[in-house]
């Protein structure tokens, strides 16, 4: 890797980094355009070779909305297992406050983390990844038939554990937190 690439690409970055910034922070709040920018960047460094040397801020926008789109897959993602985690555990959807709903996952998180690496792997491949039981099965290196039967059982441990985890009590009022007087 030669000096002069490197010193090609500075000057690119200094000449067209707020452009870019700003096309991202049009789209996003300030720091997921801080991080989506370092992305541009980094995939722009990657395919230098295809740089428009003639114009580089409409390659480096393409790039942004490449960024841009691979991030609203993974919130679509995130969503969909959110929505399969609750499923699976026959936690009811109500509409409840940011604060709830961040509680409510992070419990979620926490307790499939706390599950056997084969649970959790049967479980994300489709809350997560989206995939039906036969090509789900296929990742595992096993049969349709034994993968649902795994499926089920996850799911159901799943479902034990997220009704163990059940706070005993609910913050009424600010003297008490989680069941103790303070």
């Amino acid at each position: 890797m030669g000096g002069d690439q490197e010193e090609d690409f500075d000057a690119l970055y200094r000449q067209t980094c707020l452009p870019v910034y700003r096309f991202l922070r049009r789209r996003l709040p300030e720091e997921q355009a801080r991080d989506a920018l370092g992305e541009v960047y980094l995939t722009a460094w990657r395919r230098r070779d295809r740089l428009w040397r003639e114009a580089p801020v409409p390659w480096l926008y393409g790039i942004a909305r490449l960024v841009l789109r691979n991030g609203v897959r993974a919130d679509a993602r995130s969503q969909r297992l959110r929505e399969a985690l609750r499923e699976a555990a026959n936690v009811p959807t109500h509409t409840s406050g940011a604060g709830e709903d961040a509680v409510e996952r992070m419990r979620a998180a926490q307790v499939l983390a706390g599950r056997a690496e084969r649970d959790r792997e049967v479980l994300m491949l489709i809350a997560w990844e989206g995939m039906e039981i036969p090509a789900a099965a296929r990742v595992m290196g096993c049969s349709p038939a034994t993968f649902s039967v795994r499926l089920h059982r996850a799911r159901k441990r799943l479902e034990q554990a997220l009704r163990e985890e059940e706070p005993t009590a609910r913050l009424t009022g600010p003297w008490v937190r989680w069941g103790r007087q303070t």
